[in-house]
């Protein structure tokens, strides 16, 4: 129920905002693959999958127009499960027009850690847990026309003491111009 309620009140403030005054259409969809930390891992899976939604915002800034990312990323494996759902405050800065970004994002996020029935072999974190707290993310990317490749890595707040930071590699698609303009 909570992330229904998150994601309508992100739908309902980006609906709100004039994007026709910004001249640019600025959503945008990713998906690839996470890769957690080595404490993470061992609690759930090494690889798992990531999506990302996001609006770029329609006002100027200094370094590139900022946006809101609603990041989600899913580890499942013999360990148990790890869900990872964050909402961050983005600013994705072009280098020199080539396609090139650099970006940082900060936020709230919450995660959700399900241990398998009968784990193989100890945890780190083996009781049903959750946690909510502030959340970061560094990236780095390049974009080509509607198409793009991003490596964000995500700091979401510890789950049971256990850092479950990661890589994201995504590929995407943007429905408009925004990041940069060659």
């Amino acid at each position: 129920m909570r992330i229904i309620c998150l994601l309508a009140l992100v739908a309902a403030s980006v609906s709100a905002l004039d994007w026709h005054d910004a001249g640019r259409e600025p959503l945008f969809v990713a998906g690839g693959a996470t890769i957690l930390n080595h404490k993470a891992s061992q609690a759930s899976g090494d690889v798992g999958g990531a999506v990302t939604i996001g609006a770029l915002l329609p006002v100027a800034a200094a370094y590139g127009p900022p946006g809101i990312d609603f990041d989600w990323r899913s580890v499942q494996g013999s360990q148990g499960s790890l869900n990872h759902m964050d909402l961050m405050a983005v600013m994705r800065h072009t280098v020199d027009r080539t396609g090139v970004f650099l970006g940082a994002g900060v936020g709230l996020g919450y995660a959700r850690y399900r241990p398998a029935d009968n784990p193989p072999k100890p945890q780190y974190v083996s009781v049903d847990s959750q946690a909510f707290g502030p959340c970061a993310k560094a990236m780095a990317g390049y974009a080509s026309g509607p198409m793009f490749f991003e490596a964000a890595y995500i700091f979401p707040a510890p789950l049971e003491g256990v850092r479950t930071d990661g890589l994201s590699i995504l590929v995407g698609f943007r429905f408009g111009s925004g990041w940069y303009r060659p």
